[in-house]
């Protein structure tokens, strides 16, 4: 695992290799995804219904209550790699990239 998020003692994520796994207060970790072809290299979730995370391939994903989205890409070259996400409130996050860091709405 590269990173740990948590909203709050119940709502805690973990990424790493190419998935993150979620867990609650009853200590199982469940997949929420897992990707073939990219690493997962940072989670932030400043709440429970808010996560987002980044990969390896510049692309950003995020749940949509049913599912996690399909990725949206924040920097169109493969030689860009995220490196951390946080932000201070959902529509407000900030990658930092091998490239810089980028601001915006997701």
């Amino acid at each position: 695992m590269h990173k740990i998020s948590g909203a709050d003692a119940t709502h805690l994520y973990a990424a790493g290799g190419g998935g993150i796994l979620f867990s609650t207060d009853n200590r199982k970790w469940v997949p929420q995804v897992t990707l073939t072809t990219e690493g997962i290299t940072a989670v932030w979730g400043p709440d429970a219904a808010n996560v987002y995370a980044c990969t390896s391939a510049g692309h950003l994903y995020c749940p949509n209550g049913r599912a996690w989205s399909v990725p949206q890409l924040y920097i169109s070259s493969s030689d860009i790699t995220c490196e951390d996400s946080w932000g201070t409130v959902p529509d407000n996050l900030y990658l930092a990239t091998s490239s810089g860091i980028f601001h915006g709405t997701p």
